[in-house]
Formats: structure tokens, C-alpha cells, sequence
């Protein structure tokens, strides 16, 4: 195996699955694809490796994140850095943009809003859907269940 150091990044990051507040689904990396610029999307927990997200700050002790998928070098991106709400969450091949950094707002113990930094939107599924396969979107933040996520740190 190989060790990568990345510039900027703290050793201090961690794993986890992010499960929608309201639908009880998994952020889910759709047929475990590695295709760059593809939607993710709330899926039935299932313990898969493309349910699984590594966590790593943007800086020593910060809140903000780089989420990385399964998929080796890329990141959780808004699609096109758009500052739109209904802008598609996808992965992305990693370029370290605003567009790819998260911040998590705690709502309460292990619960969480998902903070696009470069729009101040969340990432909630389209619609505020509770529905299988419905596609991720960044929408304005609220506490609605549909809007938070849970995070085991």
C-alpha cells in the first residue's frame, strides 16, 4: 500500500456514514460508480464501501472538511462551484476549491447541517424527498429532517 501526503491537509480527519435525518437512507455513491461529476444520492444502509466517506479538515481543528468518497482522489463537490439552490452534489476528481469544502454545524449530539462553504447551502435530497434514489442537492439550511444528517465522529 501507499501513503500520499497531501499539502494542507491535518492528520486529525476521520470515517463515516452520513444517514439522512428524516429518510433513515445513507449519502450513497449511486452503483458504487467512479465516473467524475456523478450525483450522489440517498440510498437504503447497506454498509457498502460506497456509503463509507473519509473526513479530512482543511485545517488543524477545523470544522470544515474535504469529503472524500470511495472513489480515490476525488471529493464532494457542488457541480460547476454553483452558489444555486437545487445544485447537484457529485463527486469530483479533487482540486481543494470551495466548491469541495464542508462545513458541519452541529444541530445536536451527532447530528448535523452539511455547509457547502462556496454557497452557504446544505446538502439535503432533491425536493426534500425521503425517498430511495432520490438525488442530492444543495438547498438553503434549515433543522428540517430532511436537511441534517447524522455522523458517527
Amino acid at each position: 500500500f501507499a501513503v500520499y501526503v497531501t499539502p494542507g491537509f491535518a492528520s486529525d480527519g476521520f470515517s463515516s456514514t452520513l444517514v439522512n435525518d428524516g429518510s433513515s437512507l445513507c449519502m450513497d455513491e449511486n452503483d458504487w460508480t467512479t465516473v467524475s461529476a456523478a450525483q450522489f444520492q440517498q440510498y437504503a444502509c447497506n454498509g457498502g464501501t460506497n456509503q463509507g466517506f473519509t473526513f479530512v479538515p482543511t485545517s488543524a481543528g477545523s470544522s470544515t472538511y474535504y469529503i472524500q468518497p470511495m472513489t480515490p482522489d476525488y471529493c464532494l463537490d457542488v457541480l460547476g462551484a454553483s452558489t444555486s439552490s437545487g445544485a447537484a452534489i457529485d463527486q469530483y476528481p479533487c482540486n481543494y476549491n470551495s466548491n469541495e469544502q464542508f462545513t458541519l454545524t452541529s444541530v445536536s449530539t451527532g447530528v448535523y447541517e452539511v455547509v457547502a462553504k462556496n454557497s452557504g447551502l446544505c446538502v439535503a435530497p432533491s425536493g426534500d424527498s425521503t425517498a430511495g434514489s432520490a438525488n442530492l442537492v444543495q438547498v438553503s439550511c434549515s433543522t428540517a429532517a430532511t436537511r441534517i444528517w447524522k455522523i458517527t465522529t
